[in-house]
């Protein structure tokens, strides 16, 4: 009798044919403090858990900062798709994605996300002029 695949036993069957969840080994290079090798690690097209992503953005050096801005806007990216009133993590994250942006991008990103999330009238309401 065959075991089935390692994602079936393990609970990240979630995870699309063809894309490999890495958060186990990204966790255990967290561990090891090895922030660089973890964030190249969870390079799409691989899949991590967002508190993983999060936690490698938060430690990567200053000098790295244009890779864990990416990694954030992921984290994001998933807050957002199950996020509701009062969107108090939500807006932290966007203030915290918005220091580590120059003011143009910043600005742009803004007026995306008022344009994205109209539907989300309280989010919109609270996100900050700039």
């Amino acid at each position: 009798m065959s075991r089935p695949p390692f994602s079936a036993r393990y609970g990240s069957a979630s995870v699309p044919t063809g894309e490999r969840d890495v958060s186990l080994r990204a966790e255990v290079l967290c561990v090891e403090g090895r922030w660089s090798e973890a964030c190249a690690l969870v390079q799409p097209p691989a899949v991590c858990r967002d508190g993983v992503l999060s936690r490698i953005a938060r430690h990567l050096a200053p000098e790295q900062g244009d890779q864990a801005l990416p990694l954030l806007l992921r984290v994001f990216n998933i807050a957002m798709r199950r996020a509701s009133s009062p969107y108090r993590d939500e807006l932290a994250m966007v203030e915290d994605i918005g220091r580590r942006m120059g003011p143009a991008r910043r600005t742009a990103w803004l007026a995306q996300l008022r344009t994205e999330f109209k539907a989300k009238r309280n989010f919109v309401r609270d996100l900050p002029d700039r």
